[in-house]
């Protein structure tokens, strides 16, 4: 018995060598021979420090759509048009990138428009990002107490899945999600301007799951547009709040919550879990890029969803910093009532009262997963190490991307 522990251990420990090893000849490999065809169409990021080092702002230069906006000019995100958008991108979402110009109406705060018709139609003017498990629902059930927030549908998943060519791809498909709420505060003669609408699908974040079949050439580099390119091109203006959590504990809590057709255990995760890492590893080891591993395509493990570094690497190239907000998850439940109070900020909203605040924070905590938590048992210590050792790099660059040391959870001591 003895002896199979030590061996079991032994083949662990010279698994994890090679995955960290394998890494950093991907990172460095794909660092020095990027023949600048995946960002061509972009600036290279701008990072600016405080006096302690720390990473104070991500800034990009918005060249890419300079010319998507009448003037040269951004501001308003008014009078869209087609003319500058590269063909590759066209590629991504014909259907929603042929339909600009659109000509936002300046006395709204939500980016609202005439259709075809002439009916009002308004598309989100934020979006909560995140992963799955991650408390998009929670945070997004208590935002909307604030007045000015408008009750609409949660998780459209529509820029990701919906809109895809053979779907409903068109973006009057889209805005019919909030009809209902343009026509509710119109016929209440309430001023719809300072109502905000609002799109909570976590896959926005991750999910590109079609680019390889649109993107073939690219298949080692990863996919040279993504849905962050076609939302910019749309609503260059869109406040974007990104909630995330450890990427181990979300792992687990995402395994325990789907699939409930399925019996779980820890010790069956753990088999998901070293099926999972030793595909990513192979992946890294083929010429394929780190990009084009984490936007898969992946089997069922989701072990990629929590490379946060990978993903917000790629949205900080097409968002400037001042219109992103990263939240921790951890932070969120300690301190509800002082991040609602920034977001409400961050979304150019009224500040509520204290009380308000204290009532909407005293809420039960929505689509919590401890009840099933507990029926299945805590994960198994070697496969917390084995999560740990893997995603410690990814954490480590997220939170020097954020600026954040919550964001190192205790992966750093």
């Amino acid at each position: 018995m003895k002896k199979r522990t030590a061996c079991y251990i032994a083949c662990v420990c010279i698994f994890m060598l090679s995955l960290v090893i394998t890494r950093r000849q991907s990172l460095s490999a794909f660092n020095d021979s990027n023949d600048g065809r995946r960002t061509e169409h972009y600036s290279s990021l701008k990072w600016s420090a405080n006096e302690d080092g720390e990473v104070a702002s991500i800034g990009v230069a918005k060249e890419p759509y300079a010319t998507l906006v009448q003037n040269g000019s951004e501001t308003g995100g008014n009078n869209l048009t087609s003319a500058g958008i590269p063909e590759e991108l066209r590629k991504l979402r014909p259907m929603i990138l042929k339909e600009l110009p659109i000509e936002f109406l300046p006395e709204y705060k939500n980016p609202c428009y005439l259709d075809r018709d002439g009916e009002l139609s308004c598309l989100p003017y934020y979006f909560i990002l995140g992963m799955p498990k991650c408390g998009t629902t929670d945070l997004w059930s208590k935002m909307a107490y604030h007045p000015h927030i408008a009750k609409v549908p949660k998780e459209v998943q529509w820029w990701t899945r919906g809109s895809r060519p053979g779907d409903n791809p068109d973006l009057a498909f889209y805005a019919k999600n909030y009809r209902k709420t343009v026509q509710l505060f119109e016929s209440r003669g309430l001023n719809f301007h300072e109502n905000l609408i609002g799109d909570a699908s976590p896959s926005t974040f991750w999910d590109n799951s079609d680019w390889l079949s649109i993107y073939p050439e690219y298949a080692n580099e990863g996919p040279p547009f993504i849905v962050a390119d076609v939302i910019r091109a749309v609503l260059p203006n869109a406040k974007l709040i990104v909630i995330l959590r450890d990427p181990t504990e979300r792992l687990y809590s995402s395994y325990i919550y789907e699939y409930d057709h399925e019996s779980k255990s820890p010790e069956l995760f753990h088999l998901h879990v070293v099926s999972s890492l030793q595909n990513y590893t192979n992946c890294l080891k083929s010429e394929r890029s780190e990009l084009a591993c984490a936007y898969g395509p992946h089997g069922r493990g989701r072990l990629h969803i929590g490379l946060y570094s990978v993903y917000a690497r790629e949205w900080l190239k097409r968002f400037p910093r001042d219109q992103m907000m990263f939240i921790e998850l951890n932070t969120w439940q300690r301190s509800c009532a002082i991040v609602l109070r920034e977001i409400y900020r961050f979304l150019e909203l009224a500040a509520l009262p204290t009380r308000s605040i204290t009532l909407s924070c005293s809420r039960r905590k929505k689509n919590a997963n401890e009840a099933r938590k507990e029926k299945v048992g805590p994960m198994l210590i070697k496969t917390k190490e084995l999560l740990r050792t893997f995603y410690r790099p990814y954490v480590i660059q997220f939170s020097e991307m954020t600026g954040d040391v919550n964001f190192l959870w205790d992966y750093v001591t």
